[in-house]
């Protein structure tokens, strides 16, 4: 999967802004969910990572700054129960990526992996 690294801003639960009057229509629905799992302040995010479909944000009053969690968020229903996972830290999903020259090999040790099972 090919994911995009241009961070941006993004804050659909708070009031005044652009995301807010684009989105909250939809999402006010899933707020209290989206507080059970992220923490009660969800006024703002950083996207760190996106594809068409998913969004990776962190929470900017996540109470670790220095390796805040990372959210996937599906695009279709954010923030709902089959659209908001937790991808641990930040420094454990940015180690999930291999690069352009370890892609065989991650290949490679996957399909063997299989077979072995």
């Amino acid at each position: 999967m090919r994911i995009e690294y241009d961070p941006f801003l993004y804050t659909p639960f708070k009031e005044g802004t652009e995301d807010y009057d684009h989105e909250n229509d939809v999402l006010k629905q899933y707020e209290e969910y989206a507080k059970s799992i992220i923490g009660d302040d969800i006024q703002e995010f950083l996207v760190v990572g996106y594809t068409d479909a998913e969004r990776y944000i962190v929470s900017l009053a996540d109470k670790n700054p220095a390796n805040p969690k990372v959210y996937e968020i599906n695009m279709d229903l954010p923030f709902s129960e089959n659209c908001l996972f937790d991808k641990g830290t930040l420094e454990d999903y940015f180690n999930s990526f291999v690069s352009a020259n370890e892609y065989p090999r991650a290949i490679e040790k996957l399909v063997d992996e299989l077979r072995s099972e």
